[in-house]
Protein backbone atom coordinates (compact mmCIF):
# COMPACT_ATOMS: atom_id res chain seq x y z
CA UNK A 1 0.00 0.00 0.00
CA UNK A 2 3.03 2.59 0.85
CA UNK A 3 4.14 2.13 -2.84
CA UNK A 4 0.95 2.35 -4.15
CA UNK A 5 0.25 5.65 -2.17
CA UNK A 6 3.91 7.09 -3.15
CA UNK A 7 3.27 5.92 -6.70
CA UNK A 8 -0.10 8.51 -6.99
CA UNK A 9 1.90 11.27 -4.85
CA UNK A 10 4.62 11.43 -7.76
CA UNK A 11 2.29 10.82 -10.30
CA UNK A 12 0.21 13.94 -8.59
CA UNK A 13 3.20 15.95 -8.85
CA UNK A 14 4.46 15.04 -12.40
CA UNK A 15 7.24 12.94 -11.09
CA UNK A 16 6.72 9.93 -13.42
CA UNK A 17 9.86 8.35 -13.38
CA UNK A 18 9.17 7.96 -9.45
CA UNK A 19 5.90 7.10 -9.70
CA UNK A 20 6.32 4.08 -12.12
CA UNK A 21 9.12 2.98 -9.50
CA UNK A 22 6.66 2.90 -7.08
CA UNK A 23 3.72 1.48 -8.77
CA UNK A 24 5.77 -0.93 -10.25
CA UNK A 25 6.84 -1.91 -6.55
CA UNK A 26 3.63 -2.35 -5.38
CA UNK A 27 2.56 -4.41 -8.38
CA UNK A 28 5.01 -6.96 -7.80
CA UNK A 29 3.77 -6.91 -3.68
CA UNK A 30 0.19 -7.16 -4.99
CA UNK A 31 -1.54 -10.38 -4.56
CA UNK A 32 -4.78 -10.16 -6.00
CA UNK A 33 -5.95 -8.96 -9.41
CA UNK A 34 -5.39 -4.84 -9.55
CA UNK A 35 -6.93 -3.66 -12.41
CA UNK A 36 -6.14 0.16 -11.72
CA UNK A 37 -2.94 -0.75 -10.33
CA UNK A 38 -2.21 -2.10 -14.06
CA UNK A 39 -4.11 0.59 -15.45
CA UNK A 40 -1.56 3.37 -13.83
CA UNK A 41 1.48 1.37 -14.89
CA UNK A 42 0.35 1.01 -18.57
CA UNK A 43 -0.34 5.12 -18.69
CA UNK A 44 2.98 5.41 -17.27
CA UNK A 45 4.56 2.72 -19.46
CA UNK A 46 2.86 4.60 -22.21
CA UNK A 47 4.31 7.83 -21.00
CA UNK A 48 8.06 6.29 -20.81
CA UNK A 49 7.74 5.06 -24.38
CA UNK A 50 7.87 1.57 -23.77
CA UNK A 51 5.03 0.29 -25.55
CA UNK A 52 4.62 -3.61 -25.08
CA UNK A 53 4.98 -3.55 -21.58
CA UNK A 54 2.53 -0.56 -21.28
CA UNK A 55 0.43 -3.05 -23.65
CA UNK A 56 1.57 -6.29 -21.04
CA UNK A 57 0.12 -4.16 -18.41
CA UNK A 58 -3.11 -3.78 -20.46
CA UNK A 59 -3.63 -7.23 -20.36
CA UNK A 60 -3.46 -8.13 -16.65
CA UNK A 61 -5.41 -5.26 -16.42
CA UNK A 62 -8.15 -6.50 -18.63
CA UNK A 63 -7.89 -10.42 -16.78
CA UNK A 64 -9.28 -9.38 -13.72
CA UNK A 65 -11.95 -6.12 -15.00
CA UNK A 66 -12.26 -7.34 -18.90
CA UNK A 67 -14.94 -4.56 -20.01
CA UNK A 68 -13.41 -1.61 -18.35
CA UNK A 69 -14.29 0.67 -21.31
CA UNK A 70 -11.07 2.99 -19.95
CA UNK A 71 -8.91 0.09 -20.23
CA UNK A 72 -10.16 -1.24 -23.72
CA UNK A 73 -9.31 1.90 -24.83
CA UNK A 74 -5.95 2.98 -23.27
CA UNK A 75 -5.27 -1.06 -25.08
CA UNK A 76 -6.80 0.52 -28.46
CA UNK A 77 -4.69 3.07 -28.55
CA UNK A 78 -1.08 1.07 -27.62
CA UNK A 79 -2.33 -1.14 -30.10
CA UNK A 80 -2.78 1.43 -32.72
CA UNK A 81 0.59 3.28 -31.48
CA UNK A 82 1.98 0.10 -32.29
CA UNK A 83 0.80 0.18 -35.92
CA UNK A 84 -1.52 -2.97 -35.13
CA UNK A 85 -4.84 -0.98 -36.18
CA UNK A 86 -6.01 -4.35 -37.32
CA UNK A 87 -6.19 -5.14 -33.36
CA UNK A 88 -7.76 -1.77 -32.22
CA UNK A 89 -10.07 -0.97 -34.65
CA UNK A 90 -12.17 -3.97 -33.29
CA UNK A 91 -11.65 -2.74 -30.45
CA UNK A 92 -12.74 1.17 -31.28
CA UNK A 93 -16.15 -0.29 -32.75
CA UNK A 94 -16.90 -2.49 -29.58
CA UNK A 95 -16.46 0.55 -27.00
CA UNK A 96 -18.26 2.82 -29.64
CA UNK A 97 -21.16 -0.01 -29.78
CA UNK A 98 -20.85 -0.35 -26.08
CA UNK A 99 -21.03 3.33 -24.61
CA UNK A 100 -22.32 5.51 -28.26
CA UNK A 101 -21.78 8.69 -25.46
CA UNK A 102 -18.09 8.90 -25.50
CA UNK A 103 -16.76 10.73 -28.50
CA UNK A 104 -13.23 9.53 -28.02
CA UNK A 105 -13.71 5.63 -29.99
CA UNK A 106 -14.81 7.89 -32.52
CA UNK A 107 -11.81 10.18 -33.11
CA UNK A 108 -9.30 7.61 -32.42
CA UNK A 109 -10.96 5.44 -34.58
CA UNK A 110 -10.94 7.97 -37.65
CA UNK A 111 -7.42 8.53 -37.28
CA UNK A 112 -6.55 4.96 -37.19
CA UNK A 113 -8.00 4.49 -40.58
CA UNK A 114 -6.57 7.72 -41.85
CA UNK A 115 -3.25 6.34 -40.85
CA UNK A 116 -4.23 2.81 -43.07
CA UNK A 117 -4.96 5.37 -45.61
CA UNK A 118 -8.51 4.48 -45.82
CA UNK A 119 -10.21 8.29 -46.02
CA UNK A 120 -13.82 7.29 -46.59
CA UNK A 121 -14.13 4.97 -43.50
CA UNK A 122 -12.25 8.10 -41.30
CA UNK A 123 -15.21 10.09 -42.59
CA UNK A 124 -17.93 7.85 -41.79
CA UNK A 125 -16.89 7.57 -38.27
CA UNK A 126 -16.80 11.33 -38.49
CA UNK A 127 -19.69 11.41 -39.79
CA UNK A 128 -21.70 8.79 -37.54
CA UNK A 129 -19.89 10.98 -34.59
CA UNK A 130 -21.81 14.56 -36.28
CA UNK A 131 -25.32 12.47 -36.12
CA UNK A 132 -25.26 11.62 -32.64
CA UNK A 133 -23.59 15.06 -31.73
CA UNK A 134 -24.62 17.82 -34.28
CA UNK A 135 -23.89 20.71 -32.24
CA UNK A 136 -21.06 19.42 -30.67
CA UNK A 137 -17.68 21.97 -31.42
CA UNK A 138 -15.01 19.22 -30.90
Amino acid sequence: FYHYLLGQIFSDSQDFKSALNNFALASELVKQPAPFLHMRLAELRLRAGELETALAECEKALQSDPENQKIMLLRAGILDSLERSDEAIPLYRKLIEKNPGLSAPYLLLSTSYLRRKEAAKAIEVLEELNKRYPNDPT
